[in-house]
């Protein structure tokens, strides 16, 4: 039997081991690494030390994880919704348009103004909504590779209150 374990460091973003039954360790990635490991496997859940981080989802339960990614899933929908609401999307970015304008021939000073106003208002919506987003995505990736729920600045397990009002939290209250 493997286990696939995938850490983060300051170094590098994101590192894969295996971990084979006779207790070996294999590096898949990156192929030299400067982490000190030490896995301690039980059930699904690994819990392992990088540079004196303890990086794991072990402090939070399996309902608790199925809370947290139903309302992460959820919010990445209502997201996507309003930045489609009040912005267009190029390629990988938004960018704030006003609800219904469209290019017409009609120059109604009134109209443009009006279009001009909320297209002021949007831009700074969309902009903290695509902000938003990114920390959803970021937080449903850091779930799927197991270290969601470790804040980023000490690497110590943000409490499960904290994540329930902010499932997107980085970090702890006190490194906020």
């Amino acid at each position: 039997m493997m286990a696939l374990c995938f850490c983060y460091s300051s170094s590098v973003s994101l590192r894969k081991y295996s971990f084979e039954d006779n207790g070996e360790m294999h590096v898949l990635s990156p192929e030299n690494t400067t982490a000190t490991m030490t896995p301690l496997v039980w059930g699904l859940v690994a819990k392992w030390s990088i540079a004196g981080r303890i990086l794991s989802m072990q402090h939070l339960t399996k309902g608790q994880l199925d809370e947290l990614r139903a309302a992460l899933d959820g919010e990445q929908v209502d997201l996507e919704e309003q930045l489609a609401e009040h912005g267009k999307k190029i390629g990988d970015d938004w960018t704030g348009t006003p609800v219904g304008f469209e290019k017409e021939t009609d120059s109604d000073p009134e109209d443009a103004a009006d279009a001009m106003e909320e297209l002021a208002t949007n831009v700074p919506l969309v902009e903290e909504l695509e902000s938003r987003l990114k920390d959803v995505k970021n937080a449903i990736t850091k779930m799927d590779a197991g270290t969601y729920g470790i804040c980023e600045e000490s690497g110590k397990e943000i409490p499960f209150d904290r994540l329930e009002a902010n499932p997107a939290a980085r970090t702890a209250i006190a490194s906020a």
